[in-house]
């Protein structure tokens, strides 16, 4: 009879011993699992916060080229100017990589106002290629490159 008390007390300190072992694993998983959640909305947020950055640049940078450079408008009848394969805009990096790598997009557009020739949107546009992340400021400028007051830089 002794011999049968002494394997059930094993038996019992063995149930014990599972279950804690069952419930530190998950704790451990779950940690883990936060964690790892955790480091993929900071990377999603830096890289957000580069290409925002990038399209501010880009568009600060613009903004100074048209104050002392004339647009170059074709004829007088053009509705935008599309950057991207035009050499007399800005020079912008076409491409260049972030910090993580991504290879990040940046493209100027001017666009004229249809009621007035006088007034420009300059919009830059940054997308990070392998997230599809993307960027848009736009401003509005007078023919001479000054800003338009009520626009995004003014608040």
């Amino acid at each position: 009879m002794h011999i049968l008390k002494s394997r059930q007390q094993g038996f019992t300190a063995l149930m014990i011993i599972m279950v804690l072992l069952i419930g530190l694993t998950t704790v451990a998983l779950t940690t883990t699992r936060s964690g790892i959640l955790e480091q993929l909305m900071t990377g999603n947020d830096s890289r957000a916060k580069e290409i925002q950055e990038a399209s501010e640049a880009a568009l600060e940078y613009s903004l100074a080229w048209a104050a002392k450079n004339p647009l170059p408008w074709k004829n007088t009848t053009d509705s935008f100017i599309d950057c991207t394969n035009n050499t007399d805009c800005p020079t912008l990096p076409t491409s260049f990589t972030g910090n993580d790598n991504s290879p990040i997009a940046i493209q100027l557009r001017f666009d004229r106002n249809p009621a007035t020739a006088n007034f420009i949107k300059v919009t830059a546009t940054t997308t990070q290629i392998d997230n599809h992340s993307r960027a848009v400021y736009s401003i509005c400028i007078t023919q001479n490159g000054t800003r338009i007051p009520g626009t995004w830089r003014d608040f």
